[in-house]
């Protein structure tokens, strides 16, 4: 039986940050700052839809119903030694985890990439700050703005294993189910955002 899980604004949001993420490191690479700027941009409200969404939004989609203790992440890693982890319908806590971790270095890329729009630029929303940016502000802003960038890319190989290795574990395809946003109901369920519509 498949149930909704995913809705709209969650699957939007989560492949359109893959295509502007893409776009603007590569954007970046080749030296091309107006498009840098402009999917930067993109990416930046993206993910201000996405908070706002975390709170206002769906069951699944809200941040407190996948935020777990260290008692539900402890139980999970210890199932995940067994070679049969529990089975969540929304993200597990490895994932929601992650979740977390990639929204807020997503939001460190953004916030640093305005300031240096801002200040290099003499543009964005960030612009009434400009005064206030040294040059030696403006440099460390850059190194932690590549460096976030950086630690990105490494969470996302992390992310995309962790997708890999759980439909592997599950038997059921996250890819697709965050594209059509039906999952499999889970046989059996301790967890309260087990939740979901029958389709």
């Amino acid at each position: 039986m498949l149930v909704k899980v995913w809705d709209p604004v969650v699957r939007v949001f989560h492949w359109s940050t893959v295509g502007l993420f893409v776009g603007a490191y590569f954007s970046a690479e080749w030296g091309q700052n107006e498009s840098h700027l402009v999917v930067g941009h993109g990416l930046a409200g993206m993910l201000l839809v996405r908070l706002l969404w975390g709170v206002l939004g769906s069951h699944h989609a809200r941040f407190a119903n996948f935020w777990y203790g260290p008692r539900h992440s402890f139980n999970y890693a210890r199932s995940l030694l067994t070679g049969k982890p529990d089975h969540y319908l929304g993200h597990n806590p490895m994932g929601a985890a992650m979740v977390f971790v990639l929204l807020t270095l997503l939001l460190v890329m953004s916030l640093t990439g305005l300031l240096l729009a801002a200040g290099l630029e003499f543009e964005g929303p960030l612009l009434l700050l400009n005064p206030m940016l040294s040059d030696e502000a403006i440099y460390l802003v850059l190194r932690v703005h590549r460096f976030t960038v950086y630690l990105l890319l490494g969470c996302v190989a992390l992310h995309v294993l962790g997708v890999i290795s759980s439909s592997r574990l599950h038997q059921e395809n996250l890819v697709l189910a965050m594209i059509t946003g039906k999952k499999p109901l889970p046989l059996s369920s301790t967890s309260p955002t087990h939740e979901g519509s029958e389709l």
